[in-house]
């Protein structure tokens, strides 16, 4: 198991309500389908909350 694997476990589920996203982003993630974040949503989107800048790459290369 990878470093990433292991910080997102069934233990740690993460959601995207667990972010405190505002409402007016919590209803186009929910229109647009989407249930769980990825595993670098999970990693990068408090680092993002927090005002700091990232760069990541996600397996789709992205």
């Amino acid at each position: 198991m990878n470093v990433i694997e292991e910080a997102i476990t069934d233990e740690n589920l993460v959601t995207f309500e667990s972010f405190g996203l505002r409402k007016e982003i919590m209803q186009s993630i929910n229109h647009a389908g989407f249930k769980t974040p990825s595993p670098i949503q999970q990693m990068v989107i408090p680092v993002i909350m927090e005002g700091r800048d990232v760069v990541g790459q996600a397996h789709t290369g992205t």
